[in-house]
């Protein structure tokens, strides 16, 4: 497909744009390969993608199929522009990789994934890794059991503080404040959550 800026958005179109723009940049470094943009082609994402499947597949006999392992890049535009300051306008990589393998006990069929998503492919949890964690949680749900209903504490993983926060974006908009269209509006100054909670906004990271 061709977007209406007219450049091509298939892999092998947005992996020519990567390697035009960040060609001399390091996208892989592992203990026998490095890999710069301008040399990253789809062959490696399939690779990446079947290395975490045989690692999901390595862990235990139980995992004999996955419901989707999937590798993927994408470059975007991002234009800017506030009261202040004239429009700017910068290009972004994003790069990911997830798997969700499916373990299987007798009857009991349990899938679960895990998935990381990052700007620059050396940053991105290792193929095996990603196989290994989304098996060891597919595993950890067979033989589960219904629990009764208690008031108990839950420890959540990482990534699920962003599942939380997606929920309160719209709060966040400052468009929906001024219109009284959220929960913060009159709030300004006052404390909205626990002083244990500390959410920074850094269009940087």
């Amino acid at each position: 497909p061709t977007p209406a800026g007219g450049e091509p958005s298939t892999i092998p179109a947005v992996l020519d744009r990567i390697s035009a723009e960040f060609s001399d940049r390091d996208a892989l470094i592992t203990h026998d390969r490095r890999l710069t943009f301008a040399e990253l082609r789809t062959e490696d994402l399939i690779r990446f993608a079947r290395a975490a499947e045989d690692s999901a597949f390595a862990q235990d006999k139980r995992i004999q199929t996955t419901k989707d392992v999937r590798c993927g890049t994408a470059v975007g535009d991002v234009y800017f522009s506030n009261t202040y300051i004239p429009r700017q306008t910068f290009r972004t990589t994003t790069v990911w990789l997830s798997a969700t393998p499916v373990a299987t006990q007798g009857s009991q069929h349990r899938e679960a994934s895990f998935a990381d998503r990052r700007r620059f492919l050396g940053d991105l949890t290792r193929p095996e890794q990603v196989g290994q964690r989304a098996a060891e949680r597919a595993l950890a749900k067979l033989g589960a059991a219904t629990v009764p209903s208690a008031r108990v504490p839950v420890l959540f993983e990482a990534e699920a503080a962003g599942a939380f926060l997606q929920g309160l974006f719209a709060a966040f908009n400052a468009q929906n404040v001024l219109e009284q269209r959220s929960f913060l509006a009159g709030r300004l100054g006052q404390p909205v959550a626990s002083p244990l909670l500390t959410v920074v906004d850094d269009g940087t990271l």
